[in-house]
Protein backbone atom coordinates (compact mmCIF):
# COMPACT_ATOMS: atom_id res chain seq x y z
CA UNK A 1 0.00 0.00 0.00
CA UNK A 2 1.55 3.60 -1.04
CA UNK A 3 1.58 6.00 2.28
CA UNK A 4 1.78 9.37 0.70
CA UNK A 5 4.57 12.08 1.57
CA UNK A 6 3.49 15.89 1.67
CA UNK A 7 5.94 18.48 0.94
CA UNK A 8 5.58 22.46 2.22
CA UNK A 9 7.90 24.93 0.46
CA UNK A 10 8.87 28.50 1.17
CA UNK A 11 8.27 29.87 -1.87
CA UNK A 12 8.63 33.55 -0.51
CA UNK A 13 12.35 32.68 0.60
CA UNK A 14 11.18 34.05 3.90
CA UNK A 15 11.95 30.89 6.46
CA UNK A 16 8.27 30.98 7.61
CA UNK A 17 6.03 28.48 6.94
CA UNK A 18 2.43 27.43 8.89
CA UNK A 19 2.60 24.58 10.56
CA UNK A 20 0.06 21.85 8.86
CA UNK A 21 -1.13 20.40 12.22
CA UNK A 22 -3.50 21.94 14.26
CA UNK A 23 -1.83 20.69 17.88
CA UNK A 24 1.44 22.20 16.33
CA UNK A 25 4.89 20.32 17.29
CA UNK A 26 7.40 22.64 16.23
CA UNK A 27 5.32 26.43 16.60
CA UNK A 28 2.28 27.45 14.88
CA UNK A 29 5.00 28.81 12.56
CA UNK A 30 7.70 26.79 11.33
CA UNK A 31 11.14 28.96 10.38
CA UNK A 32 12.61 26.61 7.17
CA UNK A 33 11.95 26.58 4.02
CA UNK A 34 11.25 23.30 3.39
CA UNK A 35 9.07 20.30 5.72
CA UNK A 36 7.93 17.09 4.79
CA UNK A 37 5.43 14.58 6.48
CA UNK A 38 4.24 11.20 5.86
CA UNK A 39 0.46 10.39 6.56
CA UNK A 40 0.59 7.37 8.30
CA UNK A 41 -1.34 4.08 8.04
CA UNK A 42 -4.86 6.20 7.98
CA UNK A 43 -3.91 8.21 5.24
CA UNK A 44 -4.77 11.48 6.28
CA UNK A 45 -3.20 14.16 8.33
CA UNK A 46 -2.83 13.01 12.06
CA UNK A 47 -4.38 10.26 13.73
CA UNK A 48 -8.10 8.99 14.14
CA UNK A 49 -10.29 7.91 11.32
CA UNK A 50 -8.96 5.95 7.84
CA UNK A 51 -9.47 7.51 4.15
CA UNK A 52 -10.74 4.61 2.15
CA UNK A 53 -8.28 1.96 1.72
CA UNK A 54 -6.30 2.75 4.80
CA UNK A 55 -6.56 1.64 8.23
CA UNK A 56 -7.85 3.69 11.63
CA UNK A 57 -4.68 5.09 14.30
CA UNK A 58 -4.30 6.29 17.43
CA UNK A 59 -4.74 10.13 17.87
CA UNK A 60 -7.42 12.51 16.34
CA UNK A 61 -7.70 14.04 12.75
CA UNK A 62 -5.02 16.71 12.25
CA UNK A 63 -2.91 16.46 15.40
CA UNK A 64 0.41 15.01 15.26
CA UNK A 65 0.19 13.70 18.74
CA UNK A 66 -0.09 9.67 18.76
CA UNK A 67 -0.48 9.48 15.51
CA UNK A 68 1.97 7.28 13.23
CA UNK A 69 2.83 10.23 11.33
CA UNK A 70 6.28 11.14 10.79
CA UNK A 71 7.36 14.65 10.52
CA UNK A 72 10.77 16.33 9.09
CA UNK A 73 10.77 19.47 11.63
CA UNK A 74 11.39 17.67 15.36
Amino acid sequence: MVRPYKILIDTTYNNSLTNPYTDTPGGTTLTTGVVSWSLGPNGVLGGGAAATGFNKEYGSANNYTSSSDVISWR
